[in-house]
């Protein structure tokens, strides 16, 4: 009962904060990028995806949960083509397609910083969202931070948005003729890695989980039908 009352609360709105707030935990998370990943970390010795969150908002989000299946829940739902920066994004990274078990921080440009334990990065890194292997596993978004109250009311509109970092994402090719894509947060510049072959190898793990549960399944029914005709009359 106390944690059906503790969701219920923690769903019920967002917590109003300047955008010079919001954009000092975005300007964090970008210092806190080549951090290393550690299982069960919250601080920047070491993070895994949902400690990383709780450090950035534990302090400003009243009772903000530890684990990314309950931050899913934090504040209010957002659609994936409104999100804004400092919204958070959700993910299956498992066996599931709808169970999620990964938690990001996102900055603008469709991209997101997170912590990861495998990939073609590990520790706090920048990823592209529009990467097919994200795409394919984004499961939803929430906000829990209003951007909307300035820090100063009466300060122009534009002075306040300059508060939060820019974030620009490009495409370059670099001195191998490769095509690279690079974020820029601020004065930072950051180069992301493929996350092509990550997807081709998740696809074909899916593929052969669900052919061998397809068996699994045949089997059983195979089985039963067996059954059945020992023990039908006649």
């Amino acid at each position: 009962m106390k944690r059906l009352l503790f969701v219920l609360l923690l769903s019920s709105s967002t917590v109003l904060l300047s955008a010079g707030q919001i954009g000092d935990i975005l300007r964090t998370a970008s210092e806190m990028v080549g951090t290393p990943y550690r299982y069960g970390g919250t601080t920047p010795s070491g993070f895994d995806c949902s400690g990383l969150l709780y450090y950035l908002y534990g302090r400003v989000v009243p009772s903000f949960p530890r684990t990314s299946s309950d931050q899913s829940r934090a504040g209010r739902l957002v659609e994936k083509e409104n999100l804004k920066p400092g919204d958070l994004v959700f993910y299956a990274t498992g066996s599931s397609r709808t169970k999620i078990t990964h938690a990001a921080l996102y900055i603008g440009s469709n991209t997101v910083i997170q912590a990861l334990s495998q990939g073609p990065q590990t520790g706090v890194v920048i990823t592209d969202m529009d990467e097919r292997y994200w795409k394919n596993r984004y499961v939803t978004s929430r906000r829990v931070l209003n951007p909307d109250v300035p820090e100063d009311k009466t300060a122009p509109q534009d002075t306040v948005q300059e508060d939060i970092p820019a974030v620009a994402k490009e495409k370059v090719i670099d001195s191998k003729g490769q095509e690279k894509t690079v974020v820029t947060i601020g004065t930072r510049r950051f180069n992301l890695l493929s996350w092509e072959d990550w997807y081709t190898q998740d696809q074909a793990e899916f593929g052969d989980k669900r052919e061998r549960e397809s068996s699994v399944l045949e089997d059983d029914l195979s089985d039963f039908e067996k059954w059945k005709k020992q023990n039908s009359p006649g």
